[in-house]
């Protein structure tokens, strides 16, 4: 299986690395980050993905969602779906070793892209449906049974729902979140709209 979608997101860690300070906190740990990244895709490549591989690529993300979150004032996400960054993704050749650059992009790969659109349109979904922390937190509670606030923590409200949706992926929870908000708030219509 070829991950070659997950060359954008170490494509948006090399970008947002440009635009922070060489010696500054954030370039070092987005440094870190980059490397972990790197190596949980190649694992992936050659063993295959596993719950723990998905588990600690969702932590990466979140990481890399608090610093743009910090640096932006958007997710990571939105950073790597940007104009500019989609920009510097086709100007750029950056190959990285074991990860095909992000022009040799296969069938697989472009419905992976798919995926991730999915994954914004249920966000969009999910905070037309649930637009406070109070009514996300009750849809974490009676369709996850979890506390919000510990799967999904952020500073602003889109990205906590980011999160939210970036832990129901790695747990393999998503069609139970999906559900779950479709049964809570069985008349938004974006929510309807989403599940056509």
């Amino acid at each position: 299986m070829v991950y070659a979608f997950l060359t954008s997101y170490l494509q948006g860690v090399y970008d947002l690395k440009e635009k922070v300070e060489k010696r500054g906190r954030d370039h070092e740990i987005l440094s870190i980050l980059q490397i972990r990244l790197k190596e949980n895709i190649g694992e992936a490549q050659l063993y295959g993905e596993t719950p723990d591989n998905r588990a600690d690529r969702m932590m990466i993300f979140h990481e890399l969602n608090k610093i743009t979150e910090h640096l932006f004032g958007n997710s990571f996400l939105d950073f790597c779906q940007s104009d500019k960054h989609q920009d510097n993704q086709r100007a750029t050749s950056v190959a990285y070793k074991g990860v095909p650059a992000q022009k040799k992009l296969s069938v697989e790969a472009t419905s992976q892209l798919d995926k991730i659109n999915r994954s914004e349109a249920l966000k969009e979904a999910l905070i037309s449906a649930f637009p406070t922390p109070g009514s996300l937190q009750q849809l974490a509670t009676f369709c996850l049974g979890k506390n919000l606030a510990v799967i999904a923590q952020g500073g602003r409200y889109d990205t906590i729902v980011s999160n939210l949706i970036i832990w129901a992926e790695a747990h393999g929870e998503t069609e139970k979140l999906i559900a779950g908000a479709r049964q809570m708030s069985p008349g938004n219509p974006r929510l309807r709209k989403f599940a056509e």
